[in-house]
């Protein structure tokens, strides 16, 4: 009897609580269709949906590399009216200062009231491809070259960009998941991208990505990236990177380099044991070939036979290697991409140095 007593006393509360989450439901989320305005655009929307499902529908393809999961930081936004309260997971990725200025995740944004975006030109402009892959080599026993071939006139990049591959995913509500990877060659190279792969145990995106076979078709959005090439209003370029930052350094040298530009270019590159190193030989061939070309490998583990480089870690060596007092630093400028220590390393003697902050494009993962 009382068992019986107890599963009635639990049906009821559980309809209690249904009727409870109706009801607040109707309270609280706007039965009318949301607004959503970017600049001329302008559409409708239905109230809860997140941002970045809607833009996504609208075809405007902002970068997002994990799925919506509020951990990458790629879908950053800029809400000019709406949105509501900044969310604690979001302040992970927005400082302060952004936060004035009205900076948001779009995964993590419900639509609850009308709401006023100002997105990049490159959000806008950003497409959908499909893309073959050519070829595929190699570099280490754990990074895979991949060469893709794009079939549309009107795709084109910029050096330092990247683009977002869609990756299929059976746990994902759409069945897929984009993940983000830098442009690693010249810019449009006859309607070619190539990408540099290193593959993560369990990672999504790198596990398909070395595993497909060459003639296989992908699909990818972009490009994407604000780094901008002003080679005309700087004395010299300095490029530092470790691990697979190669990527954008490789492909701004192999446009400074093709497009026969004056302007000095520095190469800093850091790796663990000669067989993380990639690209050695590639660029030593360039040193030889353009005077205004330099570039300086180190290894951070001393203990390497027949190596006749630089050790220890690349933010060392390039503080010891590197004369400020040669160059007039409002015109240095410089590009950073790698892991965090390497970044926050390179940042401190950046800092030491008084480089001011808009030289200076880092890219950390």
């Amino acid at each position: 009897m009382n068992i019986i007593l107890g599963i009635i006393l639990f049906i009821l509360l559980i309809e209690i609580l249904l009727v409870i989450i109706f009801i607040s439901t109707r309270l609280f989320i706007p039965q009318k269709p949301i607004k959503v305005s970017i600049k001329d655009k302008t559409f409708e929307v239905n109230a809860g949906e997140d941002l970045l499902s809607a833009l996504y529908a609208e075809d405007i393809f902002i970068p997002s590399a994990c799925g919506g999961q509020g951990t990458c930081g790629y879908c950053k936004v800029k809400v000019k009216s709406g949105g509501g309260r900044i969310l604690p997971i979001e302040k992970e990725f927005i400082d302060k200062k952004e936060v004035k200025k009205g900076a948001r995740l779009a995964c993590q944004l419900k639509l609850m009231e009308d709401i006023e975006l100002d997105l990049p030109a490159q959000y806008l402009d950003a497409k959908e491809y499909e893309a073959k892959l050519v070829s595929t080599k190699m570099l280490t026993p754990d990074i895979k070259e991949l060469v893709f071939n794009v079939d549309a006139e009107d795709f084109c990049f910029q050096c330092g960009q990247y683009v977002q591959i869609k990756i299929p995913c059976k746990t994902s509500l759409n069945g897929y998941e984009f993940r983000a990877y830098s442009v690693a060659c010249a810019e449009n190279e006859n309607c070619q991208f190539t990408l540099t792969v290193k593959l993560v145990d369990g990672g999504l995106g790198s596990t398909w990505l070395h595993r497909i076979e060459e003639s296989k078709t992908i699909t990818f959005t972009g490009p994407y990236g604000e780094w901008e090439f002003k080679s005309k209003q700087w004395e010299h370029l300095v490029l530092i990177g470790g691990g697979v930052g190669m990527a954008p350094l490789k492909s701004i040298v192999d446009t400074a380099l093709e497009q026969k530009l004056s302007l000095p270019v520095s190469l800093y590159f850091g790796a663990r044991t000669k067989k993380d190193l990639f690209y050695f030989d590639y660029f030593k061939e360039l040193e030889s070939k353009f005077d205004n070309f330099s570039s300086v490998f180190a290894l951070s583990d001393e203990k390497i036979e027949n190596w006749h480089g630089k050790t220890g870690f690349i933010h060392q060596v390039f503080a010891e290697d590197f004369h400020f007092s040669k160059y007039d630093k409002e015109k240095l400028h410089f590009f950073l991409c790698g892991p965090p220590p390497m970044i926050d390393g390179i940042m401190e003697i950046l800092s030491t140095e008084q480089i001011p902050e808009d030289q200076i494009f880092y890219d950390k993962f």
